[in-house]
């Protein structure tokens, strides 16, 4: 009899959490539909453009900096080059490269399934505690379809993480060295990934598996080796290594880490491991699977261990390392260990849901995920808010300037206007004023974008009407100048014409 309804009860739980995690993957799919252009996708974007195009990687949007509207050194390689290949094959479009990470995002998913069946033997319930984790963390739903490099590095770092523990179980060769092929591409996607490497290394020498930290190791290091490939020159990796120490950002930069000395540097290395947290409850984005994963490490750490050592050790060292690697203590950076968070989560939960006991952690559980529906929510109706079809907009406003014209205006508006006008970014004016530690009036950046980069019109929108950060045109006030005078205005843009500008 109680056989009997422990089995009902555990098809109720799959059938329930499973329609669930449907459910919730059939809004992330609706909410694909017009997503709206997001953080650094022209960045990246524009750089695969001029790859493919002029067969170097530019960044002619932001004269000025550097010389990277010639040639930039650094750059997030196989991301880049990735790109260049999909306008090659399929033509320019933001779609397309969102659509490359969306299918990197699911082959994730495939492979979290994978390794659940097939090296830890786990029940298909625990497969859906876990895939209701991964699609209810907000950064990934913003991410999942975003064309930046996380999701494909969280891809290729679980994916070596998957063909270590399938090799070390299967004492299977060409496994240790696809490991090592996945490690090396995730490096090569980004300079930060590099804790893959580090951390498949580490963990293949703690388990003293030396046949295979030798194939490991080979195939990693030849991999990463091609990073090098424009730096064989002295004049290069000069400019390389004063361009990755004088990054303009207005978070930590390289420089700041290795300043002052083996001391200093060890010292502020300390510093950021002890700083860590900030990452985890950055913002609501993290701030679920944060707690989730958090109360599983801490309350069944002894479980994990006894039953799950190889990836609660795995895990740690991809914590550690995160901390010491990683530019920054940004939440975006914490994308490439949400597979294994998930999975911890998901063994923690399966566990606690298939037991009597365990009341007050049941308890938590249950207060955490429904905070983590909340922030869910809240994430969707931001998302559904700002999506809109950006080519429409872009082409209608644009269509107000003639062709071939500079324009100072929303970086999105490369998307599908590059062809089209010569486009410039306001990133170029916030450099300058990191850079130089200065605050621009407007009448100033007027003034630049007149005499110094030769800006035919200026396109504003909401968002330069309502900043903060940079108030060059707060409330679209113009002030008298002599440089730009308003040639249109509707409440989503407000276009300005240089005064002896032809048209």
């Amino acid at each position: 009899m109680t056989a009997n309804f422990i089995a009902h009860a555990h098809v109720f739980n799959k059938r329930f959490i499973s329609g669930i995690a449907l459910l919730l993957f059939s809004i992330l799919l609706i909410s694909l539909y017009h997503r709206y252009i997001q953080q650094d996708e022209p960045w990246f974007g524009e750089q695969a453009y001029w790859l493919l195009k002029e067969g170097q990687v530019k960044l002619k949007s932001m004269p000025g900096m550097f010389n990277w509207d010639s040639h930039m050194l650094i750059y997030h390689k196989l991301f880049v080059w990735i790109g260049a290949v999909i306008i090659s094959v399929f033509g320019w479009s933001l779609y397309l490269f969102k659509t490359f990470i969306f299918l990197s995002f699911i082959g994730t998913l495939y492979f979290v399934r994978r390794y659940l069946l097939k090296v830890e033997n786990g029940a298909s319930l625990l497969f859906w505690y876990t895939i209701l984790v991964l699609i209810t963390i907000p950064e990934l739903i913003h991410r999942s379809f975003m064309f930046r490099p996380e999701v494909l590095i969280m891809f290729f770092g679980f994916l070596s993480f998957y063909f270590t523990s399938v090799g070390l179980k299967s004492e299977k060769t060409y496994a240790i060295i696809l490991s090592g092929l996945f490690a090396g591409l995730a490096f090569l996607t980004h300079l930060n990934a590099l804790l893959f490497p580090v951390v498949g290394f580490l963990f293949l020498l703690f388990n003293k598996e030396w046949k295979a930290l030798i194939y490991y190791s080979i195939v990693c290091f030849g991999v990463c080796l091609f990073y090098t490939h424009e730096l064989w020159n002295e004049a290069n990796i000069e400019t390389f290594l004063y361009q990755l120490k004088h990054w303009p950002t207005h978070q930590e930069t390289f420089g700041e880490k290795v300043d002052g000395g083996i001391f200093m540097a060890v010292w502020n290395n300390i510093l950021r491991v002890l700083n860590e947290h900030k990452r985890y409850f950055w913002d609501q984005d993290v701030w679920g699977i944060s707690a989730l994963f958090l109360l599983t490490l801490i309350a069944q750490f002894k479980y994990l261990w006894n039953n799950y050592k190889s990836l609660t050790i795995y895990t740690l060292l991809l914590m550690f390392f995160l901390a010491v690697l990683s530019s920054s203590h940004g939440a975006r950076y914490l994308v490439y260990l949400m597979p294994f968070m998930s999975i911890i989560i998901g063994l923690g939960v399966y566990r606690v849901m298939a037991n009597v006991g365990f009341k007050l952690l049941k308890g938590v559980y249950g207060l955490l995920f429904l905070a983590q529906f909340i922030f869910v929510g809240i994430t969707y109706n931001s998302i559904f808010k700002k999506n809109y079809d950006h080519v429409e907009e872009h082409e209608k406003y644009l269509s107000k300037v003639e062709k071939g014209a500079r324009v100072l205006g929303p970086w999105e508006f490369i998307y599908n206007e590059i062809d089209q006008y010569h486009i410039f970014s306001f990133k170029t004016y916030e450099y300058i004023e990191d850079r130089e530690q200065i605050e621009l009036t407007q009448q100033q950046l007027l003034e630049k974008a007149a005499l110094d980069f030769k800006m035919d019109y200026i396109i504003l929108n909401e968002e330069r009407k309502n900043s903060k950060e940079f108030p060059w045109f707060k409330n679209w006030e113009i002030v008298p100048n002599s440089y730009y005078k308003e040639v249109f205005r509707d409440e989503k843009y407000l276009i300005l014409r240089r005064q002896n500008s032809s048209g």
